[in-house]
C-alpha cells in the first residue's frame, strides 16, 4: 500500500500515519526530512546543469524511500546485498553524491518523537544508516552543530570499515557568534577542521561546507582562504558554501578558491534560487545542493 503525501511532513511521533502503518516506522523516523530544517530530514543533491523540474524530480524518490527502503538488515550470518545504484550528481573532482542524500539535521535533538518511535538516539539512529546505505542512498549530510551526527557517522565507519570508501560525507563548518566572526583566523578554522575529522574518523573530508551567520562581519572571505589551505594540506577534499548569496559568493569566488557547491532551499514553492543564483553557479560551475525539496510534504 501507499502513504498519503501528507504523511511525508511527519516527524515521526506526531503522524498518524506512521503510527498506523507500524512497518514503516523505522524509514520514516529516518527518512522524514521535508522544507524546513526544523521538521524535516532528506536532502535531495542536484547539479546545475539539472533542469528544475528534473532536480525536483529526484525528491519524488523520497515517496519510494518510505515505501520499500529501510526494512530490516539481513541476518548476520547473511552475506548483505550491495546497495542498489542510484542516480548521482558530480560536485567535484572525485566526488559523485546520490541524488537523494540522507541528512542529520534531525539528530541534533530538536526533533525527538516518543520513547516508542524515537530513532534520533542510541543504537537506533546508528541503525538507521545501514538502512540507507543499504537502499543506496550513500551520501550523508551533517554539520559541525548536528548534535552528535559526525560521531555518529564515525562510529558507524569504524563498525563498517568496508563501506567507507563507499560513503560520502558532506559535513559543514559554522560560524554563528559574532565574537568567532570578529576572531577567526587560521587556527580557529584548522581546529574546525581536526574536530571534524576526528569524530568523522576521516584522514580528509570529503566535502566541508562554509556557512557565515552575518553579513555585516566581512571576514568570510578570510574564512574561505584558510579553508583553501587546509584543502592544499590534504585535510579537506572538497570546499561548499551553504546559504550563501550571490553577491557574497561573488566575493569568495573572487578569492581564488575553488567552491563546488551551494546548499540552500529550493522546491517548486520556494523558487528564489532562479533569480540569479542558478544563472551564476552555471556559469561559475558551482553545483546546487537543494533541500526542501518537498516543500514540507505538499
Amino acid at each position: 500500500h501507499q502513504l498519503p503525501m501528507s504523511s511525508l511532513r511527519c516527524s515521526t511521533a506526531r503522524c498518524a500515519p506512521c503510527r498506523k502503518h507500524q512497518r514503516h516506522r523505522a524509514p520514516f523516523a529516518a527518512v522524514c526530512r521535508a522544507s524546513f530544517k526544523q521538521t524535516s530530514e532528506a536532502d535531495v543533491a542536484s547539479s546545475t546543469n539539472v533542469g528544475r523540474r528534473q532536480a525536483l524530480a529526484a525528491g519524488a524518490a523520497l515517496s519510494l524511500a518510505t515505501g520499500t527502503w529501510g526494512r530490516p538488515s539481513s541476518p548476520a550470518f547473511a552475506a548483505p546485498p550491495p546497495p542498489p545504484a542510484l542516480p548521482t550528481s558530480i560536485l567535484g573532482p572525485g566526488l559523485s553524491v546520490t541524488q537523494v542524500i540522507k541528512g542529520c539535521w534531525q539528530l541534533s535533538g530538536g526533533h525527538r518523537g516518543d520513547g516508542e518511535t524515537d530513532r534520533t538516539v542510541g543504537r537506533a539512529a546508528l541503525e538507521d544508516f545501514e538502512a540507507f546505505y543499504n537502499a543506496g542512498i550513500t551520501s550523508w549530510d551533517c554539520a559541525d552543530h548536528y548534535g552528535p551526527a559526525e560521531s555518529l557517522i564515525g562510529r558507524y565507519m569504524r563498525e563498517h570499515p568496508e563501506q567507507r570508501d563507499k560513503v560520502q560525507v558532506l559535513t559543514k563548518m559554522c560560524v554563528f557568534t559574532s565574537m568567532d566572526m570578529s576572531t577567526l583566523n587560521k587556527d580557529y578554522v584548522k581546529r574546525a577542521v581536526n574536530t571534524s575529522r576526528d569524530r568523522l574518523g576521516a584522514d580528509s573530508l570529503d566535502l566541508l561546507q562554509f556557512y557565515w551567520g552575518d553579513y555585516g562581519a566581512p571576514r568570510y572571505t578570510d574564512a574561505v582562504l584558510y579553508l583553501g589551505e587546509e584543502q592544499a594540506a590534504g585535510r579537506v577534499s572538497h570546499i561548499g558554501l551553504t546559504n550563501f548569496d550571490v553577491p557574497r559568493m561573488q566575493r569568495i569566488v573572487d578569492t581564488g578558491v575553488k567552491v563546488v557547491s551551494n546548499q540552500l532551499q529550493y522546491s517548486l514553492l520556494d523558487l528564489r534560487p532562479e533569480n540569479g543564483m542558478t544563472q551564476f553557479c552555471t556559469a561559475n560551475r558551482i553545483s546546487l545542493l537543494p533541500y526542501g525539496v518537498l516543500a514540507g510534504g505538499f
